[in-house]
């Protein structure tokens, strides 16, 4: 219930509640939702906790016996989310750019760009830096693990762009692959050298896809 209840906690303190029922009874928790009396078709769930401010709640796959959900939170207009908690609230929500503890996800980045973002956010006077996904923490714990995360993306990057220099290849998944067909290899994948990034978490589902990233950001075929 970490999630849940730091959740409650940085919402109250930093945005504050606008409704009569407490935050707590609003935002939903993960775990089984058979148990909890929902359905497949019940999902996605999204429900506003403050003006601008949504949680939203995917089923995913979880163990035989239950499946679970995950909750994330959504800001919709930054602009007014920051004014409406006031100047000294100082909160910046960090989307996708920041992954607190977990293995740069690269999916929809713009590597290079990224870094940059990065970098503009650690020079911003907030208090609370609020990751797109990750473990969320203390506002202190997540403003000291920004460099931290920020480095992470140099090293993907830097990696990444030293195999392409060595012009190894990294397949793009097969699409309309027949179910149980072998994944196409990544043979850059096989050659990079993490220096302790292995560690992170989501790292082997991750990897392959900031490598493909940074390989299509230098050679131009981002959108």
């Amino acid at each position: 219930m970490r999630f849940h209840s730091t959740v409650v906690s940085l919402l109250n303190v930093a945005l504050g509640a606008a409704s009569s029922t407490p935050l707590a009874a609003q935002v939903m928790q993960t775990g089984d939702a058979a148990k909890r009396g929902l359905k497949p078709s019940d999902f996605p769930r999204a429900r506003q906790l403050v003006p601008g401010v949504f949680s939203y709640e995917a089923l995913r796959a979880g163990d035989p016996g239950g499946q679970m959900t995950t909750v994330s939170l959504i800001v919709i207009g930054n602009e007014k989310v920051l004014d409406g908690a006031g100047p000294k609230a100082k909160v910046l929500f960090m989307s996708e750019s920041y992954l607190h503890s977990i293995f740069p996800a690269m999916r929809s980045a713009y590597p290079t760009e990224w870094i940059q973002t990065l970098k503009n956010a650690e020079s911003i006077d907030a208090v609370w830096f609020v990751p797109g996904h990750g473990f969320v923490d203390d506002a202190k714990t997540l403003k000291a693990d920004l460099p931290a995360y920020r480095h992470a993306v140099e090293q993907v990057v830097a990696e990444a762009t030293r195999l392409h220099e060595a012009k190894l290849p990294c397949a793009a998944p097969a699409r309309g692959a027949p179910p149980g067909a072998p994944p196409r290899p990544c043979e850059a994948a096989t050659q990079a050298k993490w220096n302790g990034l292995e560690g992170w978490t989501l790292f082997s589902s991750q990897a392959e896809t900031a490598i493909r990233r940074v390989y299509d950001e230098l050679d131009g075929k981002l959108p």
